[in-house]
């Protein structure tokens, strides 16, 4: 254990811990879009940056840190809203604002740091995508590698390579886990529709709903040795079963 300070009071945390876990742990809010707990810390957005002090230095000396990827160690002194902080992160807002100008979601995020309105120009054509890397590093974490960051500077984006997601199997785990719901998909009642690449759903046996596409039966059967009859009957329906299994148990 090691003990360090945030906002003047003493705090014991596990090394190896982040500053931003110990703060949360605490009760402290630190804006972080793109932590997510699924995948490790990658410090894209910046909006998590905090001032600190290590043992050692002089009393004027601080610097300013991602708390996401910075580990907490003996000694240090952390300030979550001094007013360096507080003025970093409302430039951090004014820019997000002016990257995705249509976000609701961006926007009560600046709203709660006072920040309505940004003197940066507005990105064309706009989207809500603030380029947190969460869905590539979920995709990754999948298995999948399907999409990725492409391009550089002001046309950077997200995408499947060269516009072509061959490798996508349409779990939706990019789409759940985006904070700003830029990542859109189409589902029917057959079928399913994400980066422009149409699956074909499976149906539960016992109750039709269709719960998995197929291109993520196939991957799952090839990859984790599952046998396609596990995917006969949706995950509801296997609860079920279970419920009544004990049900009868206790009669």
């Amino acid at each position: 254990m090691v003990t360090l300070t945030i906002n003047g009071k003493t705090v014991e945390a596990e090394e190896g811990t982040y500053v931003l876990a110990a703060a949360r742990e605490l009760g402290i809010d630190i804006p972080a879009a793109c932590a997510h707990g699924a995948v490790e810390p990658f410090s894209a957005c910046r909006l998590c940056m905090v001032e600190i002090q290590k043992k050692g230095w002089t009393d004027d000396w601080t610097k300013m840190v991602a708390s996401c990827i910075y580990p907490v160690e003996e000694g240090l002194k952390v300030w979550t809203d001094s007013e360096r902080v507080i003025r970093v992160r409302k430039t951090l807002f004014e820019l997000l604002l002016a990257r995705c100008p249509e976000s609701d979601v961006v926007r009560d995020w600046a709203k709660q740091y006072g920040v309505e309105s940004t003197d940066f120009i507005d990105r064309k054509p706009a989207d809500k995508c603030i380029l947190c890397a969460t869905c590539t590093r979920v995709c990754v974490k999948m298995g999948a590698s399907a999409i990725s960051t492409n391009q550089r500077g002001t046309q950077k984006r997200v995408g499947a390579p060269f516009g072509e997601p061959k490798d996508c199997i349409g779990c939706l785990s990019c789409a759940h886990n985006c904070p700003t719901g830029h990542i859109q998909f189409k589902e029917t009642e057959d079928s399913r529709k994400i980066w422009n690449k149409s699956f074909e759903m499976a149906q539960c046996s016992e109750c039709g709903k269709t719960h998995i596409t197929k291109e993520q039966v196939n991957y799952y059967v090839k990859t984790n040795g599952l046998s396609e009859d596990h995917f006969l009957i949706c995950d509801e329906c296997k609860q079920k079963r279970t419920a009544d299994v004990f049900a009868g148990l206790t009669v």
